[in-house]
């Protein structure tokens, strides 16, 4: 059979694929997929020797709650319909390169995912708008609850279109991880912000180490959850880097928070860095400038620094 076609240390063990026996891909949780946008064909039974063609064809090949791992050949998939990825399906490029992703997801739809369903993971990918009809890159519980959404080491650019979120969240998320992302939205008429974490929060949620670039009029990240990110709905947002086109609209925000501030809401946010804010952008925790860490106390005012 050969080596395993990957660039991942270790193989595509290190991206959840088990190596047992002769074969490297001899067994999983579920089943491996493998997808090549040159040499496969959605009518081929997406093996790594018969691989199917579209992104849209592993998922279909793919077991809603079986732990399936589809693992995809480099190369641009432009879609033409929302790919919904099925319950605890994870993808995985074939080969990973550095920090700029071998495959990239495109088209001129509404939104290129929307996942509803528990345990959806995303490693290494790259999204970017194919045309002004984009409003979301990806949507995450939009019409449903969804308990673990996994997005990390990917590359999301908006391009020119009138996207509103790169990532939108409306219902609860729970249990999300965005870490080590880079988002370009420079050069789009985006309005709203990279991400929008709805009213109903994002209990359990990591949001680190990303490098979140936004123009002038854009919000980092949008916590919309209207009982204040509520008591008990613990999650934490850290060591990113805002960098955003120096503005005097409110909405020059690395962070803002909808909803009333509650002295015992149980979310961490801290060690995040933010370049060219205007002073005036600034929200109840007061992130502002890169040497502003930690407040805490006050409510009404923001609270005292702890740490420059």
């Amino acid at each position: 059979m050969g080596a395993p076609l990957s660039s991942f240390p270790g193989g595509v063990l290190s991206a959840g694929v088990p190596i047992f026996g002769n074969d490297p891909l001899g067994f999983t949780p579920g089943k491996v997929i493998w997808v090549d946008p040159t040499n496969g064909s959605d009518s081929f039974s997406g093996t790594r020797d018969n691989p199917v063609q579209t992104l849209a064809g592993a998922n279909t090949l793919a077991t809603a709650g079986n732990g399936d791992i589809i693992v995809v050949l480099p190369g641009t998939y432009t879609l033409t319909a929302t790919l919904s990825p099925k319950k605890y399906t994870r993808w995985v490029p074939a080969i990973l390169r550095g920090s700029y992703p071998t495959v990239l997801v495109t088209g001129n739809i509404a939104s290129l995912v929307d996942v509803e369903v528990d345990g959806v993971q995303f490693d290494g990918f790259g999204f970017t708008s194919g045309g002004n009809t984009n409003t979301s890159l990806i949507l995450v519980a939009n019409t449903a609850n969804v308990l673990s959404f996994s997005l990390t080491r990917c590359y999301l650019d908006a391009g020119s279109t009138t996207t509103s979120y790169a990532i939108n969240a409306t219902a609860a998320a729970t249990s999300m991880r965005y870490a080590t992302i880079g988002w370009n939205l420079f050069t789009d008429t985006f309005n709203t912000a990279a991400i929008g974490i709805g009213a109903n929060g994002m209990r359990g949620t990591d949001i680190i180490v990303n490098r979140i670039g936004v123009k002038a009029t854009c919000t980092g990240i949008n916590l919309a959850d209207t009982t204040a990110i509520t008591v008990g709905k613990w999650a934490r947002i850290a060591w990113n880097t805002f960098q955003q086109a120096l503005g005097a609209a409110s909405t020059d925000k690395a962070i803002t928070i909808a909803g009333t501030q509650h002295t015992t809401a149980e979310v961490a946010i801290h060690d995040n860095r933010s370049v060219y804010l205007a002073a005036a952008g600034t929200t109840q925790a007061k992130i502002n400038y890169a040497i502003i860490e930690n407040f805490g106390g006050d409510v009404a005012t923001g609270g005292t620094l702890w740490a420059p």
